[in-house]
């Protein structure tokens, strides 16, 4: 049976400590400082396929939303993305990090 999830009180300021929720990018989306790993690993993944393997609260999600945005910059706003996640709890706190840092429109599918 499907359970429908209430994630509109999350708090995602784990994704960087130094998020500042108030600063909003010329997209009105949300602008988050990187730290120099996650930069890293960005350029390694814009350069080829690349699994990103941290501990929990270290900025998958945050470099993966950065490579987000630099794909749709480089293919257009016509292009789709797929985020995978491991379970039903990941996936509307993940769809929800996505639209506010990117702006784009999300679906959320599970089964």
């Amino acid at each position: 049976m499907a359970k429908d999830y209430d994630h509109s009180s999350l708090d995602h300021s784990h994704l960087n400590p130094d998020t500042n929720h108030s600063n909003l990018d010329k997209d009105h989306t949300l602008e988050i400082q990187a730290r120099p790993y996650q930069v890293e690993l960005l350029e390694k993944a814009k350069q080829k396929n690349t699994i990103v393997y941290l501990g929990t609260g270290s900025g998958k999600t945050f470099i993966a939303v950065m490579l987000i945005k630099h794909m749709r910059d480089l293919l257009g706003m016509n292009k789709k993305v797929v985020f995978l996640v491991n379970n039903v709890a990941l996936l509307e706190q993940q769809a929800q990090v996505i639209r506010d840092c990117t702006g784009l429109g999300t679906g959320s599918y599970c089964g």
